[in-house]
């Protein structure tokens, strides 16, 4: 998550049309406030970038690949408060009760869902959303991106509308690197379009589906090549390739790097640029300031926030510790972040890249290339396939009155007594299909009596029907559920 110190009210910094604020990183994007003609926009940008810890066996294995410890396991021999916070979360598990603070929650339900590479990145890269989203600079709220997924866009989406907010959908992204494979590389990918919405959702499908390391779902470089329009990309400062060139002195290397993103990314690439008191910071920065003038590159400033203020910082060091298994007084345990990664005011970021005011400005270009536009509040269901020329109102309207018929010769064997009950039947599910139409779910309920009957018919059990579902005639005919609804006077009304 990134938190972004907006303009507070009355508070005149730069004049219109100029850089008003700069937000900082959390997760995987950043934040940007821009006043231009008397509007406020705001634009998600990439962060710090981290090696990732590795789960093998419950050990955790860092990025050097030396193994330590389970963390809790470490923890609970050293610390008494571990060991009490780990029995709280046991005793509400027990109760029901889930009600950890929001960032725990996330830590937790990530931690056991997402890839085992994104477990330090979920548990301790996070900054605490509540107080971000209420500093004393934040007129209007930030917002944050996940990693190599995009869950929270449509939440995202929805809070920064409704606050006037311009919001930029993006997703923070491994590459896989086939010389060392256990150190993918990180971009971040922003959608200008809903074209580039739909292929970074097919990147992350296949990344899924075809190209998990360690559970790690990553992009491979050679898929850009199919087409990028639609998408910007940012080069992930330390933890992109070409930052990793950089740092280790192959200034050839990087620039082919960055040629080979320019061109997959034409007029779309940026270089990320921060300051945020890491020892590689300054250098970094001006190498890729150096770089970005010799290819014609534009560069972006961003910074990695990790919590709110600045007192604040060893509290987040001590939930590093007990994420990773370490005590604080330890003065062999890494120490990756600084007291300067907190949630920065405008002018404090103003200040930091005062000799480098494009990289500030360039913030606002990718924040008015991005306009993706979602609808929301409608359904959108898989296309069921039906026969030639057949629509899904005609076909669900067959399939119902074939199972009807099924249903009926099983109900009353005897023929008289069928074609007595018949009109009964007939006129409900008339009635039914009516309604079904009207509402849209015709295909809803084919797909739903597609997989049922599947079950049914390769020994997955199912139940006869349960709720409101249970109420209708043609979910019956359909083989949806067991139980005839006029048989036991169901309402069809109360689905």
């Amino acid at each position: 998550m990134c938190g972004l110190p907006l303009l507070a009210k009355g508070e005149p910094v730069l004049p219109t049309g100029s850089i008003l604020a700069v937000a900082l990183e959390t997760d995987s994007i950043l934040l940007l406030e821009h006043a231009h003609a008397g509007t406020t926009v705001c634009v998600a940008l990439p962060v710090r970038q981290r090696k990732p810890l590795q789960i093998d066996a419950g050990r955790w294995i860092d990025a050097g690949g030396r193994r330590r410890l389970n963390s809790s396991r470490r923890f609970r021999r050293r610390s008494s408060f571990g060991a009490a916070r780990h029995s709280r979360r046991r005793s509400r598990r027990r109760r029901g009760d889930c009600r950890t603070t929001g960032d725990e929650h996330r830590a937790e339900h990530r931690g056991r869902k997402n890839t085992a590479g994104e477990i330090e990145f979920q548990q301790i890269g996070r900054a605490n959303r509540s107080k971000i989203l209420h500093h004393e600079h934040a007129q209007l709220r930030p917002s944050a991106s996940d990693l190599a997924n995009v869950f929270g866009m449509v939440k995202f989406y929805k809070a920064a509308r409704a606050r006037g907010i311009k919001p930029i959908i993006g997703c923070d992204v491994w590459i896989s690197h086939d010389a060392e494979r256990d150190a993918p590389h990180r971009v971040l990918l922003l959608c200008q379009s809903r074209e580039g919405f739909l292929r970074i959702a097919d990147w992350l499908t296949r990344a899924y589906r075809t190209n998990q390391h360690r559970g790690r779902a990553e992009l491979r470089r050679e898929w850009f090549s199919e087409g990028t329009a639609g998408v910007i990309a940012l080069s992930g400062f330390a933890g992109g390739d070409i930052g990793h060139a950089l740092l280790q002195g192959n200034a050839r290397g990087a620039q082919g790097a960055a040629s080979t993103w320019a061109s997959l990314f034409p007029e779309r690439f940026y270089l990320e640029v921060q300051r945020a008191g890491h020892a590689e910071d300054d250098a970094l920065t001006a190498a890729m300031v150096r770089l970005g003038a010799e290819l014609a590159l534009p560069v972006v400033a961003t910074h990695p926030v990790q919590f709110a203020t600045r007192d604040e910082f060893r509290a987040h060091e001590a939930r590093v510790c007990i994420s990773e298994g370490y005590v604080l007084a330890d003065p062999r345990r890494p120490k990756r972040f600084t007291p300067a990664q907190y949630f920065l005011t405008q002018a404090e970021m103003a200040k930091a890249f005062a000799d480098l005011p494009d990289a500030l400005a360039n913030s606002v270009a990718i924040a008015q290339r991005c306009n993706l536009t979602i609808p929301l509040g409608k359904n959108y269901l898989p296309a069921f396939p039906t026969p030639d020329g057949v629509s899904l109102e005609e076909h669900l309207r067959s399939e119902a009155q074939a199972g009807l018929e099924r249903r009926l010769v099983m109900l009353y064997p005897n023929a008289a007594e069928r074609e007595s009950r018949r009109p009964e039947y007939a006129a409900r599910l008339e009635f039914e299909a009516k309604t079904i139409i009207q509402m849209g779910y015709a295909g809803y309920f084919l797909i739903v009596a597609d997989f049922i009957n599947w079950a049914k018919k390769n020994g997955v059990p199912v139940g006869p029907g349960r709720g409101s579902g249970a109420g209708s005639l043609i979910a019956y005919s359909l083989g949806i559920t067991d139980l005839d609804p006029l048989r036991y006077t169901l309402l069809f009304e109360r689905f």
